[in-house]
């Protein structure tokens, strides 16, 4: 058996959210890792996982498994954006129009949901956008029913100035990352 200064533990990360802990790892980190990638291989993949000692609880080394890139529908909207405050995303005007006039909606989307931006456009998951469109209808008729005017969802439409395009898009695949030194 190990020395406690050789003894490991570790904190597996699930992609279903559940957290799994090792409480003694003693037969060396790449054997560990070979482990996690045949058990928890479908439905629940691994997501990242850490390893500390036990006896002092400095940490040893974080890994992430890889992520394979995926096809899926987006929408670019051609439109320049805004950061927020904290720079965790952007804000995208939507341009609405009721009665003849344009009612600007500008909705908040983070940068981990974003796919591509540039100055000029932006490129979101099409649930996303579909989700944007709809809530920002929403919000619009709570605001008039508030300030006490008579408004429907059926009257507001996209303004023709709302320019945007729907395609579909290879996500990055992210490479891996495994340990380098098998500590014993």
């Amino acid at each position: 058996m190990s020395s406690v200064y050789h003894r490991y533990e570790a904190a597996v990360k699930l992609s279903n959210g559940r957290v799994v802990i090792y409480h003694n790892i003693n037969t060396g980190l790449k054997k560990f890792h070979r482990f996690l990638c045949e058990k928890f291989e479908n439905p629940d993949r691994w997501v990242s996982y850490s390893v500390r000692r036990k006896d002092n609880k400095e940490i040893i080394g974080k890994y992430k498994n890889s992520v394979i890139g995926k096809e899926q529908w987006a929408v670019t909207i051609f439109t320049a954006t805004m950061d927020n405050e904290k720079r965790t995303g952007a804000f995208i005007p939507i341009i609405y129009e009721r009665n003849g006039n344009e009612i600007t909606r500008n909705m908040f989307v983070a940068n981990k949901t974003i796919i591509k931006r540039n100055s000029l456009l932006i490129t979101i998951p099409e649930w996303l956008f579909d989700k944007i469109l709809a809530e920002s209808k929403k919000e619009l008729s709570a605001y008039y029913q508030k300030e006490k005017h008579q408004s429907f969802i059926s009257e507001m439409t996209l303004s023709d100035k709302m320019f945007f395009l729907k395609e579909k898009v290879i996500t990055e695949s992210i490479p891996g990352t495994e340990p380098e030194q098998d500590y014993p």
